[in-house]
């Protein structure tokens, strides 16, 4: 009875509440809910309440990359690089980015140049089946131009990230580090070929990652911290200072909004409103729907090819609740294919969190264009080259998906697009 709160049987949406919220919960979800769409706006402004965008940033709102808690845009109507495709900056030895920091800003407020404009080429690699069919498989090649605060030193890595939906987040949070760390064997003891590797973010092994590509986010207040602070410039508990780098004198000097002052800090998005953010995004239904007979089959082979040994069927929380999010929660290496020469935490470049499959059948229906591109970059056209992007450990399921006639791969697509 308890799970029956988290469910949405009535369509896709993924913002409406759970059910059974007392009075003040149903006030902090609509609180929350009010500040993660409605547009924040430059200081000064009578709009105290959301003043304080940027100097940089990429959007003034949260739904500029998360319309209806959805999957991001990859391109504009115009063929451009949608604003929900991020570009994150890194060193190999760890050390900041000079210039630009760890993620580049596309807008500027008046007098404050942008940081970059992110390119992206793409190289089609041309794959056949076992049976003859050909696919053709799209690698993508990031870059930046437009470069406003000078060039970037030769060792540091590019890479793009697509906003992801924001399914099921307070499910994910309620399971404990204990559940997930059962699953996990980093160095392959049973010799399955799948080691599950844990993203410890501190060095007492203490902080687990959960969240985000590699599993770098801990908790969702954390990421949502994370990203009101580099996408849309606002200070917060855990960003009490612009993102201005040394070289950004524009930047540095630009009007502040009037934040509010709560537990002695003067932020733009204060402790209490970030909760309730978060309060939005971690009480938010789930959609779910009867498989039909052929997602029923396409679930039974999904399982017998092996997927489920990274996207599990299932997880429990820490309050006996049992759901189905299609993921460990875990790194796992995943070939030289998707390896971009990132590390977050101990996650090297190789190794990404499983991606949680739950939602999939939403994409299309979040999206204005209707047009859903796939995996963490947004390189993949369909579930279909998804799949046929995995490499390392899921070397082998992708392998048997391969060999399977063509009538059975569509039932297994079947099943994932009715998740």
């Amino acid at each position: 009875s308890e799970m029956k709160r988290w469910l949405n049987k009535k369509d896709y949406r993924l913002d409406r509440p759970i059910a059974k919220l007392s009075d003040n919960e149903q006030d902090l979800f609509m609180m929350g809910r009010s500040f993660f769409a409605i547009p924040w706006v430059f200081a000064p402004s009578a709009t105290t309440a959301r003043d304080g965008l940027g100097p940089l940033f990429n959007a003034n709102t949260c739904t500029s990359c998360h319309s209806g808690n959805g999957l991001g845009e990859t391109y504009t109507k115009s063929g451009n690089i949608s604003r929900a495709l991020i570009t994150k900056l890194s060193r190999p030895n760890g050390e900041p980015v000079p210039h630009y920091g760890g993620q580049i800003a596309v807008n500027g407020m008046q007098d404050v140049p942008f940081e970059a404009t992110p390119t992206r080429t793409i190289t089609d690699i041309p794959i056949s089946y076992p049976d003859g069919k050909k696919v053709i498989l799209h690698k993508p090649t990031y870059g930046l131009k437009n470069l406003n605060y000078g060039e970037l030193a030769d060792d540091v890595v590019i890479v793009q990230r697509r906003a992801p939906a924001l399914v099921g987040l307070g499910l994910l949070t309620k399971v404990s580090d204990k559940e997930i760390l059962k699953n996990a064997d980093t160095d392959d003891k049973n010799k399955d070929g799948i080691s599950g590797k844990p993203n410890w973010l501190d060095k007492n092994k203490t902080v687990l990652g959960r969240f985000t590509v590699k599993a770098g986010s801990s908790s969702v207040l954390e990421q949502t911290a994370i990203a009101a602070a580099n996408d849309m410039g606002l200070t917060n508990p855990l960003f009490p200072n612009e993102l201005c780098t040394d070289e950004q004198t524009a930047c540095q000097k630009a009007p502040k909004g009037r934040p509010s002052v709560v537990d002695g800090q003067t932020l733009d998005l204060p402790a209490n409103r970030l909760a309730a953010i978060t309060f939005y995004l971690n009480n938010a239904k789930i959609p779910v729907k009867k498989l039909n007979a052929i997602g029923q089959q396409g679930k039974k082979m999904f399982t017998d090819i092996g997927c489920v040994d990274c996207h599990l069927s299932q997880m429990t929380t820490i309050d006996g609740m049992t759901f189905a999010p299609y993921t460990d929660l875990l790194l796992h290496d995943m070939g030289e294919g998707l390896a971009d020469g990132r590390v977050e935490g101990s996650a090297n470049e190789r190794e990404f969190r499983t991606a949680p499959l739950w939602g999939l059948s939403t994409y299309a229906k979040t999206l204005k264009s209707k047009i859903p591109y796939y995996l963490h970059d947004s390189r993949a056209t369909s579930i279909e080259e998804a799949i046929l992007w995995h490499g390392g450990e899921s070397e082998k399921s992708k392998q048997l998906f391969m060999k399977l006639p063509e009538k059975d791969r569509q039932v297994v697509l079947a099943f994932l697009n009715q998740l």
